[in-house]
């Protein structure tokens, strides 16, 4: 076990500011198939790409108000979530940073949201039932579950890196 991350008897991987992901998978992938959730505790800015990567049995997961970031394939393939809320303060979801994500049913966009990357939010087979864009938002918008982009918005622009 690391001071940056630990797992209790519950299985909630919880992740402490510093946490850091070196090349190939993270210290907790050998206990994947132990993890049920996931708390990001206050402090943690950004969530690295892959951090989270075909974590199969994860169900749950608390973010802070602290965060700004979701990087890159950072929840890829974790097939047993079935709600996403982000908290207000998260401003970029960088490319594929729920794809395959089978199971989720509804994401929750906050006000501070300004860039969704390409497949971002691309859960599989067409079971995501509702995406809810806080009203506040200036750059998307949610009618009837569904994402909208403005008018106006160049999406090759908005989804290249």
């Amino acid at each position: 076990m690391s001071k940056t991350w630990k797992i209790d008897s519950e299985g909630v991987l919880t992740i402490r500011p510093g946490f850091r992901k070196t090349k190939g998978q993270p210290d907790f992938y050998a206990l994947r198939d132990e993890i049920k959730a996931i708390f990001v505790e206050e402090g943690v800015r950004e969530i690295g790409d892959n951090w989270f990567s075909y974590l199969h049995e994860v169900r749950d997961i608390s973010f802070p108000s602290t965060l700004r970031r979701i990087g890159k394939s950072a929840f890829l393939g974790c097939e047993n979530l079935a709600e996403v809320f982000l908290p207000e303060g998260v401003e970029e979801l960088a490319e594929s940073a729920f794809q395959d994500c089978a199971n989720v049913r509804r994401f929750c966009l906050p006000a501070s949201l300004r860039r969704i990357g390409f497949l971002a939010l691309h859960v599989g087979d067409g079971r995501l039932l509702s995406v809810e864009v806080d009203k506040g938002n200036k750059h998307y918008t949610s009618k009837y579950g569904v994402l909208w982009v403005p008018k106006g918005v160049d999406l090759i622009k908005q989804f290249d890196d």
